[in-house]
């Protein structure tokens, strides 16, 4: 069977004949992506679009799938590559209005109660668990306490741990 060469310019150099090729540029795929079952999920949980406005233009999985980037990978918003998902602003715009509108609580909360049904438990946790140490700091500092067990005087840091949340006041 005889080797196909191309060259650059879509000639067939075995007989001369020029041939056009196309390649479909397949969307780049990333570990945060989210996969079908996900997404059907979590699409649910997503508020509709505003009724008296403009019909929604973006695909809301892309968003949700820049988001999952951001979060995991640690960039800036402006570092969201731009062939791959929407506009910086546009994916920051409804980040903002979910956390503003509580999506993101409900959609933990949901979660939240999924897995612990799976678990055979309670869809709601029922304890908490209370942790606190002392942080040194400058001798400037505002709100002191002392703790008598380490003879550290500073700043408490209090941490309230309810299931999988971490609400952390303080300087750790």
């Amino acid at each position: 069977m005889p080797v196909l060469k191309i060259a650059s310019t879509g000639q067939n150099l075995e007989n001369g004949k020029f041939f056009t090729m196309t390649k479909r540029k397949r969307p780049k795929r990333y570990p945060t992506d989210l996969n079908a079952r996900k997404w059907n999920l979590l699409r649910g949980l997503l508020p509709a679009a505003l009724p008296g406005g403009r019909p929604r233009q973006v695909n809301l999985r892309k968003v949700m799938n820049a988001i999952l980037y951001i979060v995991r990978s640690g960039c800036s918003w402006r570092l969201l590559p731009m062939d791959d998902f929407p506009p910086y602003q546009t994916v920051y715009g409804y980040f903002r209005r979910w956390i503003k509108d509580g999506v993101w609580e409900r959609i933990h909360d949901t979660l939240r109660a999924d897995v612990r049904r799976k678990a055979g438990r309670h869809k709601h946790p029922t304890a908490g668990s209370i942790d606190s140490q002392s942080v040194k700091t400058t001798a400037l500092a505002g709100i002191k306490g002392y703790d008598a067990a380490k003879c550290i005087q500073g700043p408490p840091c209090v941490r309230l741990s309810v299931a999988s949340k971490f609400i952390n006041r303080g300087s750790t």
